[in-house]
Order: C-alpha cells, then structure tokens, then sequence
C-alpha cells in the first residue's frame, strides 16, 4: 500500500518515541545537574543579592510567557466577552464571524460550547491533504475505504478505481464524500485510526486543543467533537491555500479516472453549498468564496463560510446545530450582515 513519506506508521511512531524518550532524558540531565549548580551557586550569594536575581528571572520568565502568548494571539481574533452579542434570531447552538484582517470577532454566540462538526470535520482532512498530502499521488481505492452506513453522503468512488489524491480532495469537499475522506486517510496514513492520530496532533499544534476527531469525515461519534472556534483555527490555517480556495469556490466539477480494469470512467460532483450552486443569496455586497456544509442527526445544520466584505475584508463565519437547512442559511445571511454593520 502506498503512503505518504511523511507518515510512516507505528513502527516509526514507536522509534521517534524512543528518540524522543532518550532526548528527554538527555536534556533532564543536563537541567538537573544545572539545577544543581545553580542550587550551588545561589547559596553563596548574599541574601540582597538572592533578591536580585529572583527579580531578574522572574522577569524573564514571566516576558516570556507574555511573549508567546502575543505571538499567538495577535494574529487570530480572540472571543472574550460574548456577553455583549445579544440577538434573538439566531437561534443555532453555536455561531461566530471573524473579521481576518483587523482579528476582530464580529459576533459570537457559544464559540467554546463542545459541538459536534458532522462533515465540518473535513476541512481538517483537507488540511492534512494540503500541508503533508501529494496532490499528484494516483490513490487505488481500497474496500476498507467504502462506508457501509445507510443515508451518508458519498462521492460513489467504488474500491479498486484509480484516482488522483487532486481528484479526491474535490470528491471531499464537493458532494461531502465520506468515502473519499476514508480514502484519504487510509493513502497517507495506512488507516483511518493512524490518520485521526495524525489529525489531532496536527490540531493541537494549530491551537485547536478543544478538539478530537475519531474518523475524517465527521459521522456521528460522541467522542469526535470540536467548537466553533477551533473551527475558525482551522479554517484560518487553510484561508491562504490557492488549491483550497480553488476547490471550494467550486460549484460543479467533472472527474475522469479509471475503475481497476481500466475502463474509463466520468463522475461529476456538485457542491453542497447553496451559495455555490444559485440557491441562496448573500447580503448585497458580500462575496462567498466557499466553505464546508455539515449535517447529522446529533450535530443539526452546520456551514462554515470564507467571504470577502465590501470594504476588501476577509471574513470566516460558522454557524453550528441549527435546526433545519433553510433557518441555517437564513440565520447565515443575518451573521454575515453583521459584516455592514
């Protein structure tokens, strides 16, 4: 089975480890006999002199935290105060927009409430795929990759077609396939379990900490969760990806491959988002550049949006469990008016 070189499945996972271990316990050593020293050194100081260094690494340890702290914050909008959003209308469990340009957040209603992402999760697959994944890789589709649950949403790949991973990433993000997401996960990592460790760990690096995805493409799981504003983390890392801006600015798109007796075959997927395909409208000067859709029984109506603003703005919005599919888009034109607000 192919993989991709950056992923190299448990046994190297068990090696870094080790190397990771031996590392520790090298760098351990070193602070222990430092600390010693140190511990030394201190005791023959003055008491006025002992004042002064505490003093001195106090201030060094604590600059520091407050460094990184404003060097992660002061690119990305920071919820603090929601108390001061209050409108009755949206009636969704969670919903946030995020001005990208000046990191403001707009409005926020729950952005830290635990929900449930349903096919939202695929924005992160799309974000392992485009940092770790070869778009040029040919993917042989595997049986473990076909998804037996009834009433899903599936690309119609079947196993032992050829496609590329490029072919695949619009198979996930056009007509939602959940097939496709396994397929994925299955080419880079060996299996959807090693690929979901790879998610999470990816994730947390970006911040996502409040996060944990059990499968790639967000059937129901009530251990695969996330919140809306790990969402927008994720989605703020993908924003400046011309290959993912192409994809999901994408209405309809044609797939020529083969099926493994090398019969040509021709598949077209047509976008779930309803302002790609004409049949909702975004408020008068607002420009949907695309997004990722999402639904399951236990997560509602879910949409996440990237869009530009009149003024040349950057926005991510993201509404989740809304309760039908047309209040979701309603309650989406009234979050993106916040934008003309």
């Amino acid at each position: 089975m192919k993989r991709n070189q950056y992923y190299s499945g448990r046994r190297k996972r068990r090696r870094r480890q080790k190397n990771t271990a031996i590392k520790f316990m090298i760098i351990a050593g070193t602070a222990i006999g430092a600390i010693i020293t140190s511990f030394l050194i201190y005791n023959n100081l003055k008491l006025e002199d002992k004042y002064i260094l505490k003093e001195r690494i106090d201030s060094i340890y604590f600059s520091n935290i407050e460094n990184t702290v404003d060097s992660f914050t002061k690119e990305l909008a920071v919820i603090e105060d929601e108390t001061i959003f209050n409108d009755s209308s949206f009636t969704a469990k969670a919903l946030a927009i995020f001005d990208v340009n000046n990191k403001n957040v707009l409005y926020s209603k729950n952005g830290y409430e635990k929900i449930y992402p349903a096919s939202m999760t695929k924005l992160m697959t799309a974000y392992m795929v485009l940092n770790y994944g070869n778009l040029s890789d040919m993917v042989t589709i595997t049986e473990d990759a076909m998804i037996k649950v009834g009433g899903t949403s599936l690309s119609g790949i079947r196993a032992g077609e050829i496609l590329s991973m490029e072919q695949l990433l619009y198979a996930l993000l056009l007509p939602s396939g959940n097939d496709a997401a396994n397929a994925i996960a299955i080419h880079m990592s060996g299996s959807v379990e090693e690929f979901c460790e790879d998610m999470n760990e990816k994730a947390a690096f970006i911040g996502a900490t409040n996060t944990n995805f059990t499968n790639p493409h967000g059937l129901h799981d009530d251990n695969h969760y996330t919140t809306v504003y790990d969402i927008y983390l994720i989605i703020n890392e993908l924003k400046d990806n011309e290959k993912f801006k192409e994809v999901i600015n994408t209405g309809r798109y044609t797939a020529e491959y083969e099926d493994a007796n090398g019969v040509s075959i021709t598949r077209e997927w047509r976008s779930t988002n309803r302002y790609l395909i004409g049949e909702a409208n975004s408020p008068e000067g607002i420009i949907v550049l695309g997004g990722k859709t999402g639904t399951t029984n236990e997560a509602g109506f879910c949409l996440s949006l990237i869009v530009n603003g009149p003024n040349g703005n950057e926005y991510i919005s993201i509404i989740a469990n809304s309760e039908t599919r047309n209040l979701l888009y309603i309650q989406m034109g009234n979050l993106l008016s916040q934008i003309l607000n």
